[in-house]
């Protein structure tokens, strides 16, 4: 349970993972609330309701795809990019005579 230190960061990170879990359609703020050991009630604290959850998620994706693709275009690296792709496809985004 997550009681303590819950702030809005920590509510929509929590949500993303538990998005990846059981799919963004089955994410309600029930269920989510019980997980972080919370009443329903106390996530209005931090979220506009699930629409709101929803569009904090969504903001926070396509911030960290902004700035994949910022270190793409300039040759940079962030740690852990790259993980889960396989390195032919890694090669071929990297250029010729990457390895």
């Amino acid at each position: 349970m997550l009681r303590s230190g819950l702030n809005r960061t920590r509510v929509v990170e929590e949500a993303e993972q538990v998005a990846g879990e059981v799919g963004l359609p089955s994410l309600t703020l029930t269920v989510f609330a019980e997980r972080l050991g919370v009443r329903q009630p106390s996530l209005y604290k931090h979220i506009d309701g699930l629409p709101g959850l929803h569009r904090c998620i969504s903001v926070r994706r396509r911030t960290q795809l902004a700035d994949v693709l910022a270190c793409a275009t300039v040759g940079a690296q962030l740690p852990g990019v790259g993980a889960g792709v396989p390195r032919p496809v890694r090669r071929r985004a990297a250029g010729p005579g990457a390895r």
